[in-house]
C-alpha cells in the first residue's frame, strides 16, 4: 500500500514514526520581508537561540522584550501598543519556517515546500501570564 505523496516524495507513515529533531531541517529567511530561504537543523536553530551560538539573536531579542516591556508598564498594560512599538524590531529579526524547508517563501509559488518537517508552529503570544515561564 502505497503513502501519500509530498511533492512526489512519499510522507512518513505512522509506523516509520516522526524523525527525530536532529533530522529535521527547516527554512530559514533574513527577515520578515526576505523570501529567500536557506535550510538548517531544526535542532540547531533551537541551541542558537539561548547562546548565540551560530544565529546572534539572543541581544535583539532581549531588546525588544525590554522596549516591550517598557511600553507595557508606561501605558498601563496597553498590549496593542506594546506590540505597535516592537513590530518593525520584529520584522528584522530573522524567521525559521518551522513546519519544512522550503524553495522560497513566496506565497504564490504552489511547489514552495520540499520537505514537511514534522513540527508545528503556534502563535501563544496572547495567552500572556497564562504561559509558565520558560526554563
Amino acid at each position: 500500500m502505497s503513502g501519500l505523496l509530498l511533492n512526489e516524495n512519499p510522507c512518513a507513515t505512522r509506523s516509520e514514526g516522526i524523525p527525530s529533531v536532529n533530522d529535521m531541517l527547516v527554512s530559514c529567511v533574513t527577515s520578515a520581508r526576505d523570501t529567500a530561504t536557506q535550510h538548517y537543523n531544526a535542532k540547531e536553530i533551537i541551541e542558537s537561540i539561548p547562546t548565540d551560538k551560530r544565529f546572534l539573536l539572543r541581544g535583539p531579542i532581549l531588546k525588544i522584550r525590554k522596549a516591550f516591556a517598557d511600553v507595557m508598564e508606561s501605558t498601563g498594560g496597553d498590549r496593542k501598543a506594546a506590540k505597535q512599538a516592537v513590530a518593525e524590531h520584529k520584522k528584522r529579526l530573522p524567521g525559521a519556517m518551522w513546519s519544512g524547508s522550503f524553495r522560497s517563501r513566496r506565497s504564490n509559488d504552489p511547489d514552495r515546500l520540499l520537505q514537511h518537517s514534522g513540527l508545528l508552529c503556534a502563535d501563544l503570544d496572547e495567552l500572556g501570564d497564562r504561559l509558565s515561564p520558560a526554563v
